[in-house]
């Protein structure tokens, strides 16, 4: 099944679609990191804010109390019939029970959990609870914080600790005028002002503290026992804000100190915790919307952009496939233009394009054919049309004469010197006229004239036999006796023909044609006017081009050999010079004579690299052949012998 272009990436309607979707998803991507970064920021700082509106809240809270129980302690120590059994019990004329007595209607009238009186020495007199004795370092260091009777206001509200818990103490001093002793009143706390707390601000309160081990435990808490176990490995070490997670819920929470480190006493601390979660509960709902829009956006645009896609490829795929026919050479139909947009202007580019090869083939096609010069038909036409007619006969059963086939190749005789002396475009009037003449000879018959390039012409005879082709290369010959008249020049005719004939020499046109060659240029060197092939001509063609291409290969090999022919004045007897000679010791053939290599080295342009070995060769030889005689030496190659001689 054909994956649609829309999916397909390689294709440009997959990538025009992918392209815009990752935009659409990149900019949403980021609008939603943002407005949740922003939305996290905004609730860190709400949040941030009422907790530090529930510590002042809460700290408000335990003031009132502090305040409630501070009032109820200054009552007691103003009040006339306490100070009176006070005085009496200095004086050793009061019972203690009157004090005891005392201060337990005061703190059951305000509900403290301890009331105790201490004298000025800080010797507990009575009190309500046995334990009222713990409280003695506190009321140590008030005294100390107080200097005794010398403060006006010497009232004072503190938290301690004590066995693991928290107390809120006021201690106000007792005068009779003079200062007589000490009263103190403690509340233990519990979780009432966390629940008020909770009930005006929602916030979750735990009031902790820390063992002597550095482990906190929770001593006031309005959550959970689970949860404020599992809020104590959490707490920050220097306090301040921290996040929290409590099952499963996102928290942030408030650490704040109540209690510094003492000699004998262990620090406490409050913490508030407030729900992210529930805090940006209503914004999770507008991400969630926004969410659904972006998706919805999402789908419209993949529509969109399919539409958009399609309706750039569809016509970019039409053209692609104009392109194609054009490619298959098929320029006959025009390309419409469908839109006035850039593609319909790539459109009419692409119809000029196809008008412009089409009109361009049409030329080359005439170029390819045919010969610019003499307007006939080129080796390329001539090959064609053989090939074709060669097909036919081959399709044919019959062994008649009138299926044979004569190719006749004319090779002009001295045309090289004609443009040497009269110039090249003499020499192309000399070949038009040629062919002019060539087509008046033929005198309309079903033959075919071509030019194969240079000086030389072909001529197809169909159903023509050796006699046929011989008497047409005969009637050729015949009116080239008659001088070409060009210019007021005189210009004299002959040519080289050669025959080649189907089927006896050959079944195709390249290797008819190849066969003519051979036969012409036979003919011109024999100067014997027309030749018919025979297979002697190809064995002899073929050794030369052996013989030519291991001559290339005897330098190197070292199958040369230098020969020197010493010269002597017969008067005096002395060696006056020596002819060099070149021999090839053919590893197959033998000894191989000069005039067999030495006319296709100078043809082939070989006789340079000939001529540097039989130098260098006669320099290497000439201290061993005269040592004392020779001076210098000058070599000339003449045919397959170079001259040394004396200077």
């Amino acid at each position: 099944m054909r994956t649609p272009d829309f999916l397909n990436f390689q294709r440009l309607e997959g990538r025009i679609v992918a392209l815009f979707l990752a935009l659409l998803l990149a900019v949403q991507a980021a609008s939603f990191f943002i407005i949740r970064t922003s939305i996290a920021s905004n609730a860190d700082a709400s949040i941030a804010a009422e907790l530090k509106t529930g510590n002042r809240v809460l700290h408000r809270l335990l003031a009132q109390e502090a305040y409630k129980l501070s009032d109820a302690s200054e009552l007691l120590a103003k009040d006339y019939g306490f100070r009176r059994a006070v005085g009496l019990t200095l004086a050793e004329d009061g019972s203690i029970e009157t004090i005891r007595d005392a201060l337990a209607n005061q703190g059951e009238r305000i509900g403290a959990s301890v009331v105790a009186y201490f004298n000025n020495d800080l010797h507990l007199v009575a009190a309500t609870n046995d334990d009222a004795g713990r409280f003695v370092e506190l009321l140590k260091q008030t005294q100390a914080s107080n200097g005794l009777a010398q403060q006006k206001d010497s009232s004072k509200m503190q938290l301690t600790l004590l066995d693991g818990r928290a107390y809120q103490v006021a201690i106000v001093q007792v005068k009779t005028p003079a200062p007589v002793g000490w009263i103190l009143m403690g509340f233990e706390l519990d979780n009432n002002a966390l629940l008020d707390l909770q009930q005006l601000s929602d916030l979750r309160a735990v009031i902790v503290r820390q063992n002597s081990k550095g482990e906190w435990h929770s001593l006031i808490s309005n959550l959970d026992a689970t949860a404020a176990n599992s809020l104590l490995d959490q707490l920050p070490a220097a306090g301040g804000m921290f996040p929290a997670l409590l099952a499963d819920e996102q928290m942030r929470g408030l650490f704040v100190p109540l209690l510094q480190q003492g000699k004998q006493q262990q620090p406490m601390g409050l913490v508030l915790l407030r729900s992210f979660d529930e805090a940006v509960a209503p914004y999770r709902a507008l991400q969630l919307t926004l969410l659904a829009l972006t998706l919805l956006g999402v789908g419209v645009f993949v529509l969109g952009a399919v539409l958009m896609a399609r309706r750039i490829s569809r016509p970019i795929t039409g053209l692609a496939k104009v392109a194609a026919r054009l490619g298959r050479g098929d320029y006959d139909r025009p390309v419409q233009r469908k839109s006035a947009d850039e593609i319909g202007d790539l459109a009419e580019a692409f119809e000029a394009m196809r008008q412009g090869i089409r009109s361009r083939d049409t030329y080359l096609s005439e170029l390819a054919f045919r010969d610019s010069l003499t307007d006939l038909p080129n080796r390329a036409g001539f090959v064609e049309r053989l090939e074709s007619l060669l097909q036919s006969r081959r399709q044919e059963s019959s062994t008649a004469a009138s299926a044979s086939v004569a190719v006749l190749m004319l090779g002009l005789d001295r045309f090289k010197h004609v443009n040497d002396v009269q110039g090249h475009a003499f020499g192309d009037q000399v070949l038009r006229a040629v062919g002019l003449r060539l087509q008046a000879l033929l005198n309309g018959q079903a033959h075919l004239l071509a030019r194969l390039g240079g000086d030389e012409f072909v001529l197809l005879l169909e159903q023509a036999d050796e006699q046929a082709a011989q008497q047409v290369a005969n009637a050729i010959r015949h009116d080239f006796e008659t001088p070409l008249c060009l210019d007021a020049q005189l210009v004299d005719l002959s040519a080289g023909i050669g025959i080649a004939l189907f089927p006896q020499h050959g079944d195709s046109a390249v290797l008819l044609l190849n066969r003519a060659a051979l036969a012409m240029y036979t003919t011109k060197k024999r100067q014997s006017g027309s030749t018919i092939y025979n297979t002697q001509m190809d064995v002899g063609s073929q050794e030369s081009l052996s013989l030519l291409s291991e001559l290339r290969r005897a330098v190197e090999g070292g199958e040369l050999r230098l020969y020197l022919q010493p010269k002597v004045d017969l008067r005096t007897g002395a060696v006056i010079s020596a002819e060099a000679l070149v021999r090839w010791q053919h590893p197959q053939r033998g000894l191989v004579p000069p005039m067999l290599f030495i006319p296709f080295a100078e043809q082939s342009g070989f006789i340079r690299e000939l001529t540097r070995w039989v130098i260098a060769e006669s320099v290497r030889a000439w201290p061993r052949a005269a040592p004392n005689c020779w001076r210098s030496m000058a070599l000339a190659p003449t045919g397959s012998r170079w001259r040394s001689r004396k200077a």
